[in-house]
């Protein structure tokens, strides 16, 4: 009988969690999305308390200097929750103590901070394995934001300063061109890669929002593979009639990049993005006396820049 293949590990971290203030490296974060799982597969009350995690799963690399750095960060590090509901302000560490030996992490937990990882009311859902493989913490933190609104209504509009505080890099990237190229950029693309690979359930595209003239709020708008197979497939059919009508005079002498489209529509299921877009553009006043064929180009440009569809 061949080996089932096991199920992917998923975690629920309480919101007050996600949206508290933290700063931490790629192992100390893998320790704590570890603790996470342990804590959901093996409802460690607070008389059990010591988590095991095995080395490898926190590193690839041999050496464990690195790990042991990680721990000790980790252990200085103070984590604050501010509570919506009680109002309440937590300063706290999240392990007691850390012992490494026989190629094993042992810990325990902090009982303050126990209550909000345990809690099951209200809470966002990480997939282990993604956020345990993401290269950059700025992309991590972007990831469980993501999970934490892919149930709602898929949108989230912090400021620019509200976001660099969650992420603890107010004193970093003070032009908003750095912080974009830097922190957003990045993100976006490792998790769009991702997600297009069937490899994150999630992912998200930004829009930039002024203030006088200078960008103050992001608008995250999240892609979630879960949402979407609740959305019934499009017919082949609908997809043939929109292409030949729609997309054709975009092209009408390249059927290849016509072909291009239908396949990608067809494959991801994307067909509402294409509709608004198109009718956009046509719709544009300085836009509705030129043919389609003269708005190739623009189509193409708004796929990529506002969507991430590249065709």
């Amino acid at each position: 009988m061949e080996n089932q293949k096991a199920p992917v590990p998923i975690h629920q971290q309480h919101n007050v969690i996600t949206k508290a203030r933290y700063n931490y490296n790629l192992i100390e974060k893998r320790i704590v999305y570890h603790i996470l799982i342990e804590l959901k597969k093996h409802d460690i009350t607070d008389e059990q308390g010591e988590i095991i995690i095995p080395l490898h799963e926190l590193t690839k690399e041999s050496k464990i200097e690195h790990v042991q750095r990680s721990c000790i960060s980790l252990l200085k590090k103070i984590f604050e929750i501010k509570d919506p509901i009680t109002k309440s302000w937590t300063a706290t560490g999240i392990l007691t103590y850390v012992t490494i030996e026989n190629g094993t992490l042992i810990t325990e937990l902090s009982k303050k901070i126990k209550p909000y990882l345990l809690s099951l009311g209200n809470f966002t859902r990480l997939n282990l394995e993604v956020a345990s493989s993401l290269k950059s913490v700025h992309t991590q933190r972007l990831y469980e934001i993501c999970c934490q609104y892919r149930d709602g209504k898929l949108k989230y509009r912090p400021s620019i300063e509200e976001l660099k505080q969650m992420m603890m890099i107010e004193d970093k990237y003070p032009l908003y061109a750095n912080f974009k190229s830097r922190v957003l950029e990045p993100a976006r693309k490792e998790l769009h890669e991702l997600y297009l690979n069937n490899e994150s359930d999630v992912c998200f595209i930004y829009h930039e929002h002024k203030t006088s003239r200078q960008v103050t709020h992001i608008l995250f708008e999240i892609k979630s593979k879960e949402r979407n197979k609740e959305i019934a497939p499009i017919r082949s059919e609908s997809i043939h009639d929109f292409v030949e009508l729609q997309i054709k005079p975009f092209w009408p002498d390249n059927p290849t990049r016509v072909q291009q489209v239908y396949n990608y529509l067809h494959k991801k299921q994307q067909f509402k993005i294409y509709e608004d877009v198109v009718k956009n553009i046509i719709n544009r006043k300085n836009n509705r006396d030129k043919p389609c064929s003269a708005l190739a180009g623009l189509l193409v440009k708004v796929l990529k820049d506002d969507h991430q569809i590249y065709i």
